[in-house]
């Protein structure tokens, strides 16, 4: 009898758990708890169930380069890295990987989980509390198709060292 009324009430808290992240998504109000410990760690409570322990994260070098195309060429620019690795965090134990900015309240976006992410939501009104709303989304698993990798050609290896415009299909006679 313990086990039925034990497996209900698992079933219970699974339906409910699901039921809270429709497409729409869930409310939550994420506040920190701690705003550094003396290791940089800093503890976000997003809602009563997740709480991440997060660790600054680098991943940009300190100068990137961002490529676009425009008219049939391919456009390079240089930015400052470091600029957008200064709220970058992630919690290693939970998955989670976000930006975290708390200069005018907290404000959280990235995954939580590997199956979901969260968004600030500016147009909604703050908590009692000033706390900023956002919203809680399921990740939509996408299915792979063939085209989903590839590889650049051998002109787009060679990194130029400044910013610098140049037709991306240009033909060589070593390329043909």
């Amino acid at each position: 009898m313990m086990t039925i009324i034990l497996r209900l009430l698992g079933f219970a808290a699974v339906a409910q758990w699901s039921s809270a992240f429709t497409d729409e998504g869930a409310l939550v109000y994420p506040r920190l708890l701690e705003s550094r410990r003396l290791n940089g760690e800093r503890i976000l409570k997003i809602n009563e169930d997740i709480t991440l322990s997060l660790e600054r994260t680098s991943v940009f070098p300190e100068k990137l380069l961002i490529r676009t195309h425009e008219e049939g060429s391919l456009i390079n620019n240089y930015v400052n890295g470091s600029e957008h690795n200064e709220h970058l965090y992630h919690d290693t134990e939970k998955m989670a990987a976000v930006i975290l900015n708390d200069d005018d309240g907290v404000s959280v976006e990235g995954l939580l989980r590997h199956d979901l992410r969260i968004q600030p939501m500016l147009d909604l009104e703050r908590s009692l509390e000033g706390h900023v709303a956002h919203m809680l989304f399921p990740v939509k698993q996408r299915t792979p198709y063939r085209g989903d990798h590839g590889h650049p050609p051998d002109e787009l290896n060679n990194v130029p060292k400044e910013n610098s415009t140049y037709p991306v299909f240009r033909k060589t006679k070593a390329g043909l």
